[in-house]
């Protein structure tokens, strides 16, 4: 949080907060869940946008990328 602390301090107007994760890795999902929360805690007038992308089954890096999503 604190480096979105600093990034946040330099804009001269903030917007809103677009996020995007993975859930192929297995992290993806419950980091971003958690830095969400924080986010909307922290900052609780502006929009947040949060966006999943999803693994393709034809291009598999992990045995286990079909299950993580």
């Amino acid at each position: 949080m604190e480096k979105i602390r600093k990034l946040v301090e330099k804009c001269d107007k903030l917007n809103s907060f677009i996020m995007q994760s993975g859930l192929a890795s297995g992290t993806g999902s419950g980091f971003m869940s958690k830095l969400s929360e924080e986010i909307r805690s922290e900052y609780p007038g502006e929009i947040t946008s949060s966006f999943n992308l999803f693994p393709n089954e034809k291009f598999e890096d992990t045995v286990v990328d079909s299950y993580n999503a």
